[in-house]
């Protein structure tokens, strides 16, 4: 990943769609899908957007351009590239190429987490959209440059022995793929409900559950457009941050920030009285949790037999913050400090004398991951010592540090230790998010120096937590 024999496919269908003029009109009707929007949203012409992504941008032009490969065009979705491309030059090509285009064809992308590595022979990856079981994927390739723990956008594609991920691939930093799956949770949220809606005027019957949702989601023509939308905003972001400094969605700097309100009244009033808010949107399950709610996102564009006139069919909204009632306080989480004073300012405003003087505490964005791989054991290359000796001190020390860790409050866990956050279901999720970042720090590392990743196995059976997709 890349297979160079798939990137030659994949040029040679390239190279005939834009030597034909009917099919570049259509390659440009994909390529505008994906760039416009964006290119209005960031205020940048094409070539300033292309400069901001940088080395990125062929990873990005790939995966639209096999985008473009899986659109349907015509008045019933009746032409397809490939297929027309095969029908004049399928003679020219062996038959593992055209098999290819075709799974491309068939294909949708979706967001994949690795679980486990087997270097030089496969990848076990996770679906994190479809929320699926973990599968073993025979990549050679793929197994030999991603890391645990590593997150990209791809498609998968083929089957048995011949299962392999197509050469348009982008990676997501894991800080990204949180906020984009705040998006499709969002974006699916009552989405069966309003597909069956719309279909009941036009006279037909939808069957359509809350995964299904997510399904319809990779394959509608928002699918592709969803995830590059993402990616690339975040990467020009970050170019424009510069060096050193990250930013929200809003241009505003990364802080990790928490306002928190004592509650005056009872935790059922104000719960009632946030339910009543309309930026804050209560989590499923009828727990005392709530997403704040800001901007509209783009709207999934539905088949029009469905769609209706139904505005409200796919819409979705960014999540600024998530509020919580626990311990007699009601917390507000954001990621910066405008928008701690925005919601702040928006809480007392709506629930008045339920609740007391807030306070706002503000944390260092290089300790936001608290006692992390980061700050844990050094590199062999700053020990002047033999690799070999070097490796085992370096085991030692980190677990050493780990074992001290466990005990000591982390700010990415609330500000609790690792072994009192496990005890709770909220808590072991933040905590199985600590553990990631350590072995995928961790990972990298060892790439970078030559050595074998540490054992954190331990760790996993410390908290009694069981590792996702149960590698090590």
């Amino acid at each position: 990943m890349p297979n160079p024999s798939d990137e030659r496919t994949l040029a040679r269908l390239v190279d005939w769609a834009g030597d034909d003029d009917e099919w570049g009109d259509f390659r440009a009707e994909v390529f505008g899908a994906h760039f416009g929007p964006l290119m209005d949203d960031l205020e940048l012409p094409d070539d300033e957007l292309f400069e901001r992504l940088g080395p990125a941008t062929p990873d990005v032009l790939t995966v639209v351009m096999e985008d473009f490969l899986a659109a349907r065009f015509g008045e019933q979705s009746e032409r397809n590239a490939v297929d027309e491309y095969l029908a004049r030059r399928g003679w020219l090509e062996k038959k593992h190429a055209t098999s290819y285009l075709r799974a491309v064809r068939d294909s949708s992308p979706s967001l994949y987490e690795v679980v486990t590595l087997e270097p030089g022979r496969a990848v076990t990856v996770r679906d994190l959209v479809r929320d699926i079981d973990p599968e073993r994927v025979p990549d050679r390739l793929a197994s030999e440059v991603m890391n645990v723990w590593d997150c990209f956008v791809g498609r998968l594609v083929g089957s048995g022995r011949t299962r392999r991920f197509t050469v348009g691939v982008l990676p997501f930093p894991r800080e990204l793929v949180r906020t984009t799956m705040e998006d499709v949770i969002e974006v699916t949220k009552g989405l069966p409900k309003r597909l069956r809606k719309a279909a009941r005027k036009e006279g037909k019957k939808v069957d359509i559950s809350d995964l299904d949702a997510r399904e319809f989601l990779l394959r509608s023509p928002m699918g592709a457009t969803f995830f590059t939308s993402r990616f690339v905003t975040w990467h020009v972001e970050q170019a424009e941050a510069g060096p050193g400094g990250l930013e929200n969605t809003d241009g505003e700097a990364l802080v990790p920030s928490t306002v928190r309100f004592p509650i005056a009244g009872s935790d059922t009033d104000v719960a009632a009285a946030l339910d009543g808010v309309p930026e804050f949107d209560r989590d499923d399950g009828g727990e005392l949790r709530w997403s704040w709610l800001g901007r509209e996102l783009p709207r999934l564009e539905l088949p029009e037999s469905l769609a209706g006139n139904d505005p409200e069919v796919g819409t979705g909204y960014l999540t600024l913050g998530q509020a919580e009632i626990t311990g007699g306080v009601l917390l507000l989480r954001v990621n910066s400090v405008e928008r701690a004073e925005k919601g702040r300012d928006l809480l007392v405003s709506k629930l008045g004398a339920l609740l007391g003087t807030p306070l706002t505490a503000h944390e260092d964005p290089a300790t936001q991951l608290g006692q992390s791989v980061e700050e844990g054991p050094p590199s062999p290359r700053d020990l002047d010592i033999p690799p070999e000796v070097a490796e085992a001190v370096l085991r030692a020390h980190f677990e050493e540090h780990y074992r001290r860790v466990l005990d000591e409050p982390i700010p990415m866990l609330g500000n609790v230790t690792p072994r009192k956050a496990a005890k709770s279901r909220k808590g072991r999720a933040a905590v199985v998010e600590w553990l990631k970042e350590i072995e995928h720090g961790d990972a990298r590392q060892a790439a970078q120096t030559g050595r074998q990743p540490f054992d954190t196995a331990w760790l996993w059976e410390e908290l009694k937590i069981p590792r996702p997709g149960g590698g090590s």
